[in-house]
């Protein structure tokens, strides 16, 4: 009777277990196609960072401007800073999942186990899900730095475009005539 027990729950077991990739290399890419949003964010992290540094910078230029200036200033420039993010963003995402791969995935292969990524796949509380992600999130770094030296080269030309932009009209508020401000609507009786 106990036998029959012990070989019905081991048969059961079997039939609950989900089929596996039969080699790590399998595995460890199947962890990878499960954290492309993951990647994604790096390259959108690294649009949102380059578009503050370049804000930050315009928030210093700003101070150098005529008080009567810096609003509509501002306002104009952070369009142009919000424009430029906007355009790098997607671009930046889609790299970072395609080049994570290559990154990712032959450390998984390194690092664990197939006992260990199965057990990544299924997300079980275990040291192997620990593991895991402290191994990804030392990768980030490595991910970045493979985006930005992917990206440079059409990165690089908006972006000195941008600052080029951005110079120019700074320098012709610092100069110029102030904006006109756009008029309110008439409020009351004309005198």
């Amino acid at each position: 009777m106990m036998r029959q027990t012990l070989s019905a729950l081991l048969l059961a077991a079997l039939l609950a277990t989900p089929a596996w990739a039969q080699t790590k290399k399998e595995l460890a890419a199947k962890v990878v196609s499960l954290q492309q949003t993951d990647y994604e964010g790096i390259g959108r992290a690294l649009a949102a960072q380059t578009a503050q540094r370049v804000m930050s910078a315009v928030g210093q230029a700003l101070g150098q401007l005529p008080a009567d200036k810096r609003e509509a200033v501002g306002r104009e420039l952070q369009a142009d800073i919000q424009k430029f993010h906007d355009g790098i963003a997607p671009q930046l995402a889609e790299r970072a999942a395609r080049l994570a791969p290559a990154v990712v995935q032959p450390a998984l292969e390194e690092k664990f186990s197939e006992d260990e990524l199965k057990a990544i796949i299924t997300f079980l509380e275990s040291s192997a899900s620990r593991k895991f992600f402290n191994v990804i999130g030392g990768l980030q770094p490595a991910i970045a730095d493979k985006v930005v030296t992917d990206t440079k080269p059409s990165i690089e030309p908006k972006l000195k475009t941008l600052e080029q932009s951005l110079q120019a009209k700074l320098k012709a508020a610092a100069s110029g005539p102030a904006p006109s401000p756009a008029k309110p609507a008439a409020s009351g009786a004309k005198k």
